[in-house]
């Protein structure tokens, strides 16, 4: 999966791993299904100790019994991560031990059109817009949303790769 604009190529190399390409799924466009058991890797797209950034991500889960992780930046080790996360049936913003991922509630099996604005200055440091509705909050440490240059995955936790996967569809995955 490469971005149409300038920046990383994501992939896959185990062939197990691998997400399917589904053809004409969203209004006879392709979408990336991933099975909770599938991810793809990138470079860093954000620059170090970043903290004031925007995840944009058309997706739609196909379960919220799960853990599951749409699109992560982070690393290296256990440090500055920002990830749009889904816990069971809300999602939000999660970073290392500053999270806000019960934030907007949400069903299976509904495309999600997701902006997640992450503004380290402000009170409600979380901004979120589901399908354009809009839901604010704030983290447990809003002084501390910078995030790290490992890598970038889509379907999976960078910092733990192979866990809390996707089990859903990506259409769309833009990072301001």
């Amino acid at each position: 999966w490469a971005n149409k604009v300038a920046g990383p190529s994501f992939t896959q190399g185990v062939a197990g791993n691998q997400p399917r390409v589904k053809t004409s799924i969203l209004g006879g466009q392709p979408v990336v299904r991933f099975d909770g058991n599938d991810w793809l890797t990138g470079s860093a797209v954000l620059a170090a100790n970043d903290d004031d950034y925007t995840y944009i991500v058309l997706w739609r889960p196909t379960a919220n019994n799960i853990i599951q992780t749409p699109y992560e930046q982070a690393g290296p080790g256990n440090g500055a991560r920002a990830s749009l996360l889904a816990v069971n049936a809300a999602y939000g913003f999660n970073g290392q031990n500053n999270d806000k991922h019960d934030l907007v509630p949400f069903s299976a099996n509904v495309w999600r059109l997701s902006e997640m604005e992450v503004n380290n200055a402000a009170g409600n440091n979380i901004r979120l817009y589901d399908n354009a509705r809009p839901y604010v909050g704030a983290t447990s440490a809003p002084g501390s949303l910078a995030v790290g240059t490992a890598g970038s995955t889509i379907g999976t936790k960078q910092q733990a790769i192979g866990s809390e996967c996707l089990n859903g569809d990506a259409a769309e995955v833009l990072v301001y």
